[in-house]
């Protein structure tokens, strides 16, 4: 099949309310990982991922064991431990792997799946989540896997990787689906139509450097969350107020007005302690220079912040970003998922 592509995904809206029930806006932008699936003429799965120059082969019975072992173990972290003889830069295919070839009795020995990614690791761009939804998808080709079981499967490596059972539903379904997708607890995952308005916008990713893990920012507001719970629910309700009007705002075309909330959205998560001053040095900076808004992206403590740029001032925004000590990269808006590769699909639509 042809090299399957996965967008990487940014937060527009919402993050870390999203932990305590509030609604929450990702979207796809146009960096991918890639996989591939040839025939490699030996009795064995094996899987290569190119950045790491590393190489693990599976054979059935080593499938059935971890089959088994993920249905046999209570959470994640149990079966993560169960496993450790299997390198866990490997684990999470190995577990997608084996779920589709012993949960659905797909035959996939003399196969080699090749993965490669150009999204930044550790920056909040849900590289892992990208990863692994492609290499699901190319490993099912032709098999008949519906839209909601890929993106289960593909959540199994996230899960591995941020070792929380709960982990991937948006970054899988973003990925998988492309464009804008929103999560509620009421509604469930429902992807958006981006209004054409933003076709004429660019997505400046500002790198302010390495970034805490987003377990650990995570407990953080837990922390703030356990000892001043009143102040913490305002902010996670103003939060939603600028999810639900950013929603509105995305589907209506009106760019200035998802700009301006970016930056709301970015004063909330300062106040609860997740961003960084370099973080708010680049939101700062890219709307002096014009940005229609900026804010972090994912779960702070250092990595992205995310602008949004009218295309004829994206190359004045972006120098003036770099000028001020920033990496910056463009990144347009991609409508394009790996669900378009999934040719073989029940397509039931789960997640829109």
């Amino acid at each position: 099949m042809p090299k399957v592509n996965s967008p990487a995904v940014i937060k527009w809206f919402g993050e870390h309310a999203v932990v305590y029930g509030k609604p929450f806006i990702g979207v796809a932008v146009g960096l991918y990982a890639s996989a591939v699936s040839n025939d490699s003429g030996e009795k064995d799965l094996s899987i290569s991922l190119a950045d790491f120059d590393l190489n693990a082969s599976f054979d059935s019975d080593r499938m059935e064991l971890l089959y088994k072992s993920r249905k046999s173990t209570t959470s994640i972290g149990e079966f993560i431990s169960a496993n450790s003889d299997i390198d866990q830069r490997v684990l999470p295919f190995a577990l997608i792997a084996s779920r589709i070839i012993k949960g659905y009795g797909v035959k996939l020995g003399h196969k080699t799946v090749g993965i490669s990614s150009e999204i930044p690791v550790q920056r909040g761009l849900a590289s892992s989540a990208a990863c692994s939804t492609s290499f699901a998808v190319a490993l099912s080709d032709g098999h008949g896997l519906s839209d909601s079981e890929i993106i289960d499967i593909s959540r199994e490596g996230e899960r591995v990787v941020h070792r929380n059972d709960g982990a991937g539903i948006v970054d899988v379904n973003t990925s998988y689906y492309g464009g804008c997708i929103t999560y509620s607890n009421d509604l469930g995952i429902r992807k958006v139509k981006i209004n054409e308005n933003f076709n004429k916008c660019d997505l400046l990713l500002i790198d302010t450097g390495p970034k805490k893990s987003t377990a650990e920012m995570v407990a953080k507001v837990r922390s703030l969350y356990d000892s001043d719970r009143v102040n913490t629910e305002k902010v996670f309700n103003e939060i939603e107020r600028y999810v639900d009007s950013g929603l509105e705002a995305i589907i209506s075309g009106n760019v200035e007005k998802v700009g301006e909330l970016m930056l709301k959205n970015h004063i909330a998560l300062s106040r609860i302690g997740v961003s960084t001053p370099k973080l708010d040095d680049a939101v700062a900076l890219a709307k002096k220079s014009g940005a229609f808004g900026a804010k972090m992206s994912g779960g702070g403590g250092g990595g992205l912040a995310v602008a949004l740029v009218s295309k004829p001032h994206t190359g004045k925004v972006k120098l003036a970003l770099e000028d001020g000590g920033f990496k910056v990269s463009v990144a347009p808006i991609s409508l394009h998922g790996s669900s378009e590769y999934n040719t073989g699909s029940k397509a039931d639509h789960g997640g829109q």
